[in-house]
């Protein structure tokens, strides 16, 4: 199994994104209408809204907060790169 960083605390995990501890509070910080929300955003999602570029191959589309640390804040589409980078900055 390969091990990656947990995208919130950096922790080694064999999990695809987040240790299983930072994932359960992503799962509760993040409702049902979030989800379906996200899920809408990505499937629709033409152009990233940090760089401005179209699909890119191995990175996908990720639904980021417009104004970053505001969950109710509007949803944009965004490379899960840039979004990444992105960070916490609006």
């Amino acid at each position: 199994m390969i091990r990656r960083p947990c995208l919130n605390c950096g922790a080694l995990t064999t999990r695809t994104t987040r240790c299983e501890t930072c994932q359960r509070l992503h799962d509760s910080l993040y409702d049902t209408e979030y989800r379906v929300a996200a899920a809408i955003i990505r499937a629709n999602a033409t152009v990233c809204h940090i760089c401005g570029k179209g699909q890119i191959d191995d990175d996908p589309f990720t639904a980021d907060h417009v104004i970053a640390g505001n969950r109710l804040s509007p949803l944009a589409a965004a490379h899960r790169s840039c979004n990444i980078r992105k960070g916490n900055k609006t």
